[in-house]
């Protein structure tokens, strides 16, 4: 709690100190070294700040204040608020000029030229952004960010502060390419591109016909949809992926009129070409498999190509010794899970 709090103070009141900040420099000193020069921040702007519907207006005025954090945070860049650069858009148009996106940036001698872009699925917020640099910044690369909305003030309103702030993060690290640029932050503020992952069918094969509370029939269903919730539940804690919560996954079915997906089942060819769509582009699927030997638990971390098909990156296996024991189950999914994410390496 206490770091939610920072960072929604720091987003809440760096906007007036990063406008008080910004103001023209001075012409640099002739006598200043090469190195200086060299290692000097990067001066990124953001020209343009898009929102979806259904997240609240007032974020376009947080996006400011959160890059200014970014920028700060990775040690390479300085960002110019919107403040100074709605200043250098009138300064630009005084002088008989257009104040375009172009002419501002030049006009504040900026490095990057940003355009951002602020999503929500459910319970995920999607930052995107397009990067432009070089000559008239003709070189453009795009990238997102993801995160899971965690927070809330009450029952019905989300604090957004946390997730933007990470979102934006990650979406301007894989931007820039640079895996590392937040490394040497504040432990709070390390924040890594993590690609989005879903958790789908973890499939039951039952050869044993005795009574079981795993493999009943009637049950499977509730079990399968209790085991994939288990592996949300550790997989949240990733920094190197981000785990879409069963809601999001679920809405992003309904959106797309896949309206009933059995979790005790392999996903479909049609459920993983809807994933990828939505940016997806990583899966944990799964088998347990009952046999006169034992019951094998199997987790694989997959990744997920445009027509639909999984590419094993790696997997993990364990013996359930128990078949009436919901919660072994639990322990060895949450077990299998931080190995195949690497949580905690």
């Amino acid at each position: 709690m206490k770091k939610i709090l920072v960072i929604v103070v720091l987003i809440a009141c760096s906007s007036f100190a990063f406008a008080q900040r910004t103001k023209s420099h001075s012409p640099k000193s002739k006598t200043v070294s090469k190195q200086v020069q060299t290692s000097a921040p990067l001066r990124a702007v953001i020209a343009a700040v898009q929102l979806s519907a259904n997240v609240p207006a007032s974020l376009e005025y947080k996006v400011d204040a959160a890059f200014g954090l970014t920028c700060f945070a990775s040690g390479k860049y300085t960002a110019v608020s919107f403040a100074a650069r709605d200043s250098a858009a009138r300064m630009v148009e005084s002088q008989g000029k257009e104040p375009t996106a172009l002419t501002v940036a030049h006009e504040l001698k900026a490095d990057r030229l940003l355009f951002v872009q602020v999503s929500r699925i459910e319970n995920i917020l999607r930052v995107q952004v397009a990067s432009a640099k070089g000559d008239n910044f003709a070189q453009t690369t795009r990238s997102e960010g993801y995160s899971l909305l965690r927070f809330h003030q009450n029952d019905t309103t989300i604090l957004y502060d946390p997730s933007l702030l990470e979102a934006l993060q990650r979406a301007f690290a894989a931007a820039e390419g640079d895996s590392m640029m937040f490394a040497k932050a504040e432990k709070d503020m390390q924040v890594f591109p993590a690609p989005p992952l879903a958790i789908i069918g973890i499939e039951f094969i039952d050869s044993v016909k005795t009574l079981s509370k795993i493999f009943d029939a009637k049950q499977q269903p509730v079990n399968g949809y209790d085991a994939v919730l288990t592996i949300f539940q550790t997989a949240k804690t990733s920094n190197k992926f981000t785990a879409f919560d069963m809601d999001t996954r679920d809405t992003i079915y309904a959106i797309e009129q896949l309206e009933y997906v059995e979790n005790n089942k392999p996903a479909s060819l049609v459920e993983l070409k809807i994933l990828y769509k939505y940016g997806i582009t990583h899966c944990i699927v799964g088998s347990l498999i009952r046999s006169e030997k034992g019951t094998i638990l199997t987790l694989q971390l997959c990744e997920l190509s445009p027509n639909g098909k999984l590419t094993k990156i790696r997997s993990q296996r364990g013996i359930i010794s128990d078949d009436d024991n919901i919660g072994e189950l639990r322990q060895m999914l949450t077990q299998l899970t931080r190995k195949i994410l690497k949580i905690g390496e």
